[in-house]
């Protein structure tokens, strides 16, 4: 097999691309399976709590996870080549910006929205409004931003073809099976 040298940025290191192909974006390799396994043994080796979720949870659902993670990045690091963004810091796994969503904010119909619906639920604040405001905008922020995100996100990995070979996650053990 033809060694590939990925030198693009996931975790701004150089990742040598051998094993079998697992993620295409616009019909090249951009993960492969040693690439991953990789990944996941420097996440599992770390005292992150995704190394901690790892025993806790099936394999197969956090192989996903991560790799749906490993994903989110690559597309953001396209999105900033196409867009010519330079000197972004990338922390972890995503970008540490809104460089995809924006600057988020909560309107005061927004937020008095929420306000009223809790009331009607029984569970409302016991102070007026203006007095907590600012926790319920502080409740909403990382809401909106999920949402925002997750559908630029989902645009992006259509126009970029991203594509998964499936066939990789028919497992034993919780571990990627390679085909031989």
């Amino acid at each position: 097999m033809e060694k590939i040298f990925w030198q693009e940025g996931f975790w701004q290191e150089n990742h040598e691309m051998t094993g079998n192909i697992l993620v295409t974006l616009k019909g090249k390799p951009i993960i492969t399976t040693n690439m991953f396994k990789s990944q996941r043994q420097r996440i599992i080796e770390s005292d992150s709590i995704w190394a901690q979720t790892y025993y806790m949870i099936d394999r197969n659902v956090w192989d996903r996870d991560m790799l749906e993670l490993m994903i989110n990045s690559r597309v953001e690091y396209e999105y900033m080549i196409d867009n010519n963004m330079k000197n972004i810091e990338i922390t972890g796994f995503s970008l540490d910006s809104c460089v995809l969503t924006g600057k988020i904010s909560v309107s005061d119909f927004e937020s008095k929205s929420f306000y009223d619906e809790q009331a009607l639920k029984g569970c409302g604040y016991d102070k007026p409004f203006e007095e907590v405001k600012h926790v319920i905008e502080a409740l909403l922020k990382p809401e909106k931003w999920q949402k925002i995100y997750e559908k630029k996100i989902k645009e992006l990995i259509e126009k970029y073809e991203i594509k998964v070979n499936e066939d990789y996650f028919k497992s034993v053990d919780g571990d990627i099976q390679e085909k031989e």
